[in-house]
């Protein structure tokens, strides 16, 4: 086997000739080429300047920078403030219900639809062509626009036939949701802007339909009556509310219903008790829907009154009379319902009031007597009335100040006031 050569016997000798001073035999070559150099400027040692603290907290802290979680914080700032900028551009929609912004005003001349901004006083054009569009209604949301096109004018004993049109509320992209219908008198925005309710003769009767604002086809409901002035009941739209008049044993009778936008059976809002003619015109429901206004006719005293029926506790009650010759009607609330605006009738014309519906004032005159016919409805924030007086002149009134403020066109059809988002 093969001897090891250990070197433990001769390590105090190896370490004794290891630690004996000496230089290398290259020493004397370096100090002659180094001995005429000058020594290194000491503001070339920056660090020599900064304390010894400094330098150990900059070494320590470089390897603790979260980089990673910085770069993310900024990519999701960017993300979040592209996100608010895309979203502060978009419109906001008004609510379908209670005070809101005031927008454009809309309305139609010589079968063209046009709109007038009132804090400018700018009007311009919407929609014009060869074609005969009238009487316009802004959706509750602000973001569209219906109106009435005239299809075919009534010729040979053949009725006139009128479509409705929607539109963007700039006018663009128009479109029919209804096709050709007959005496379409009547008809609502749903509170979501997708349907409108709309009443027209369908063989010979007043008869309720829902025409959904996506070009499908429109649903008939078959209520057993003839069927007037539809809306949308507040706050929710979950019922169609109507004027209906239906057969009884007493002979036919009015009374105001309610119906399921899907259909069903009406459901009686008050008894069907009314004179098929005089009674229960014009309903309107306020804007929380608690609350009817509807008109009534009396042909033994040739007046008119204002009814007001509380839905929750079936309370009838007339608003207060003006002392008109022939009473009073047309009753529109104020967005928060704290308002009623109504005609009264005179011989010579109508005259604009307007009353507290808690019965806290009496009437108060808004204009002077106007001959013709005339149609009220109040801005969006309740500030003012808009009163078209059909051919002649639209005028805002200011309800504080009474101040008014006419419109740039002779108007033949209601006028109709944006909302827009508060």
């Amino acid at each position: 086997m093969t001897r090891f050569d250990r070197v433990e016997p001769r390590l105090p000798d190896l370490l004794t000739q290891l630690a004996a001073p000496s230089l290398p035999d290259y020493t004397d070559d370096v100090l002659a080429r180094t001995a005429g150099l000058r020594q290194r400027p000491r503001w070339t040692l920056l660090e020599r300047w900064l304390p010894m603290g400094v330098l150990a907290q900059r070494s320590a802290y470089i390897p603790r920078v979260p980089w990673r979680a910085i770069l993310v914080a900024a990519l999701l700032i960017v993300v979040v403030a592209a996100t608010l900028a895309w979203v502060g551009s978009q419109r906001r929609a008004a609510p379908p219900f209670g005070p809101a912004r005031n927008g454009l005003i809309m309305y139609t001349v010589d079968g063209d639809l046009l709109s007038w901004d009132p804090d400018s006083g700018v009007s311009r054009t919407l929609l014009e062509g060869a074609t005969d569009d009238f009487t316009g209604a802004y959706s509750r949301d602000g973001t569209k626009l219906a109106f009435l096109r005239r299809e075919r004018p009534p010729a040979d004993g053949e009725p006139e036939l009128i479509s409705i049109q929607v539109a963007n509320a700039d006018g663009t992209n128009p479109h029919d949701v209804t096709g050709p219908l007959d005496a379409p008198d009547q008809w609502d925005w749903s509170p979501a802007g997708d349907a409108i309710a709309v009443v027209s003769k369908i063989d010979g009767r007043q008869t309720l339909q829902v025409a959904p604002t996506d070009g499908s086809a429109p649903r008939v409901f078959d209520t057993g009556m003839e069927v007037t002035w539809p809306f949308w009941l507040p706050p929710d739209g979950d019922e169609i509310m109507f004027r209906g008049v239906a057969s009884t044993p007493d002979g036919p009778r009015s009374g105001l219903f309610a119906i399921s936008p899907e259909g069903g059976e009406p459901r009686p809002l008050t008894a069907t008790d009314g004179d098929p003619d005089d009674d229960y015109q014009g309903p309107l429901p306020s804007p929380d829907g608690t609350h009817v206004l509807y008109g009534v006719w009396d042909p033994i005293d040739m007046i008119a009154t204002v009814r007001l029926l509380d839905l929750g506790t079936g309370t009838d009650e007339a608003l207060p009379h003006t002392g008109t010759q022939f009473g009073e009607g047309g009753g529109v609330f104020s967005a928060d319902g704290s308002l009623v605006a109504f005609r009264g009738f005179e011989a010579s014309g109508d005259q604009l009031y307007v009353v507290p519906v808690d019965g806290s004032a009496e009437p108060r005159a808004l204009t002077g007597i106007s001959p013709g016919e005339a149609y009220a409805e109040f801005a969006p924030d309740g500030t003012k009335v808009m009163f078209s007086r059909f051919g002649k002149s639209t005028v805002l009134i200011d309800l504080e100040s009474g101040a008014t403020e006419t419109l740039p066109d002779e108007i033949a059809d209601p006028a109709t006031w944006q909302r827009l988002a508060p």
